[in-house]
């Protein structure tokens, strides 16, 4: 927890020291953050998952299964 506290106030000293960094980071940081909650608040349908994420790897739902089957990355 030392450790925590002691980055957060270097990190703040190098913000504080370099402002032109600090403003573009933090300029960075609002036009994403805005622009990802417009885009989520204005679609049709934000509770619909399909409309936020459509992945397709181009192999039906028995052939997903089959490759879960044979993958044995956590045992």
């Amino acid at each position: 927890m030392q450790t925590l506290v002691l980055d957060l106030k270097f990190a703040s000293r190098q913000l504080l020291r370099n402002h032109g960094f600090t403003g573009v980071a933090v300029l960075t940081l609002a036009l994403g953050i805005g622009a990802n909650t417009a885009g989520t608040l204005t679609s049709s349908d934000p509770a619909d998952s399909q409309s936020l994420v459509d992945l397709d790897f181009g192999m039906c739902a028995i052939e997903a299964q089959d490759f879960r089957s044979v993958q044995n990355i956590y045992e």
